[in-house]
């Protein structure tokens, strides 16, 4: 595939800048620019339209009866379209380059494939070499201890594998235990809070039980006070309002002690 050649930069935008920005680059400004950049793919016919075709379809005024006017008009779209076909050429190139870069790319793969298939053959290669030169007694002697040894390490595998097995099963017994202890241990604290609750209401049952027998013998006094009062005669009317008043607490003393009695 034929390659293309970029000249070093040289920077000419200055030189190729126009004073008035209405003007168009002149015709060689892209050769300037590029001045020994070469087209890969160039094409055999060139697609020109004709400059009465290209005024009618880009300017609906290039009927106008100026000829100044069309010539000069003329002269643009002839640039123009100049212009568009070296930037399709361009395109055509940078195209083509991306498919040559692909292609570049499957066989760079390609070839390290087949360098690490030689180096495995090297290395097979260099693994038999000492094998040359032993006779069939010593390879078969050479054979069965390499038989020997791999059926070995199967045992060994095997026995690796048995006793993964039984640390895995002890590991299980050692999580069930574990939960079983933690069961175990949420339910002492359950009978842990349960006993304090028992106990706590036995001692406010031994608050009660004093509370009871203190009551029981203040209403014993009031009862004996209460009768030694009304054998007497009351001549008063202060001694009548103290014996209502003893025997309105006689009273809130057997009420607060039926309560305790109920509460026990």
């Amino acid at each position: 595939m034929a390659t293309m050649y970029y000249p070093p930069y040289r920077p000419q935008s200055e030189q190729l800048l126009n004073d008035n920005d209405d003007q168009l680059p002149s015709q060689d400004a892209l050769e300037k620019v590029l001045p020994e950049y070469s087209y890969i793919f160039v094409d055999p016919i060139p697609r020109i339209k004709p400059p009465g075709s290209l005024l009618k379809d880009a300017n609906p005024q290039a009927n106008s009866s100026d000829p100044s006017d069309q010539v000069v008009l003329q002269y643009q779209l002839g640039e123009l379209q100049r212009y568009r076909e070296a930037v399709h050429r361009m395109a055509n190139d940078i195209i083509a380059l991306r498919q040559h870069i692909t292609e570049l790319q499957s066989v760079n793969s390609g070839l390290k494939l087949q360098l690490a298939q030689f180096k495995d053959a090297s290395r097979l290669i260099h693994d038999s070499a000492d094998l040359d030169g032993l006779t069939k007694e010593e390879m078969v002697e050479r054979y069965a201890a390499i038989k020997r040894k791999v059926v070995s390490q199967s045992a060994d595998m095997e026995t690796y594998r048995e006793n993964i097995r039984q640390l895995k099963n002890l590991l299980i017994d050692k999580d069930e235990d574990i939960q079983k202890l933690s069961r175990d241990t949420l339910n002492k604290d359950s009978q842990m809070r349960v006993l304090a609750k028992l106990r706590e209401t036995q001692a406010k049952s031994e608050r009660y039980k004093n509370a009871i027998e203190q009551q029981e013998k203040v209403i014993e006094k009031l009862e004996k006070v209460l009768q030694k009062s009304s054998t007497s005669k009351i001549s008063s009317e202060k001694g009548n309002e103290r014996y209502e008043a003893l025997q309105a607490e006689n009273q809130r003393l057997k009420d607060q002690l039926h309560n305790y009695q109920v509460f026990k």
